[in-house]
């Protein structure tokens, strides 16, 4: 029996941060593959800006270059930049 909680104790505690960062790779890709199909990922990742930044940048690429990504394709990308490259 105390083996058993404490495995649910480690997996209490484990699981929550297995979940972001499948959240974050999931979201890493979705960058990867929805930006770059216009251009390299190099032209984003060398840019820090903060949310208003990259809020301004992903919502012009989607509604004005005619990028291919969802509302919320758009909200997890200005997500994962403002996270790894904002100001």
């Amino acid at each position: 029996m105390k083996k058993i909680m404490t495995l649910l104790c480690t997996l209490a505690v484990a699981l929550p941060a297995l979940t972001v960062t499948a959240a974050a790779e999931s979201a890493k890709a979705l960058f990867a593959d929805k930006c770059s199909v216009c251009h390299g990922l190099s032209d984003a990742t060398s840019m820090r800006m903060d949310k208003a930044g990259w809020t301004e940048t992903v919502l012009r690429m989607k509604n004005s270059n005619g990028a291919y990504v969802t509302d919320e394709e758009a909200r997890r990308i200005i997500d994962y930049l403002t996270e790894n490259y904002g100001k």
